[in-house]
């Protein structure tokens, strides 16, 4: 828990804070994919969430068979899949789910 205090002329101002974050870590997770055999654009990639369901988290196709996922916490465990886009923005099925476990 903590605190902003603002200070005016006015007088001051105190707003508590508190968060349910975690631990953010300084490792990453280093991700590489055989490269499709159909003609794409690139490649997204997918992280689990709670529920099941996978999130995209780069905002735009890689070109390069690889992504470095930044955004963990540590002692967390992640499953990620990727998906092929071709030059029609179509996306394949998602690849074989594959789990990272961070320290």
């Amino acid at each position: 828990m903590g605190s902003i205090t603002i200070g005016s002329t006015a007088g001051g101002l105190t707003i508590t804070l508190a968060g349910s974050g975690g631990q953010l870590s300084s490792h990453a997770v280093a991700l590489n994919w055989d490269a499709s055999t159909s003609d794409v654009i690139g490649y997204y990639v997918y992280r689990a969430l709670a529920d099941g369901t996978y999130a995209k988290i780069n905002t735009a196709p890689v070109v390069l068979t690889q992504y470095m996922d930044t955004q963990i916490q540590s002692g967390q465990t992640y499953t990620y899949v990727v998906t092929a886009v071709d030059v029609n923005t179509v996306e394949s099925d998602y690849s074989d789910p594959v789990l990272a476990t961070i320290p």
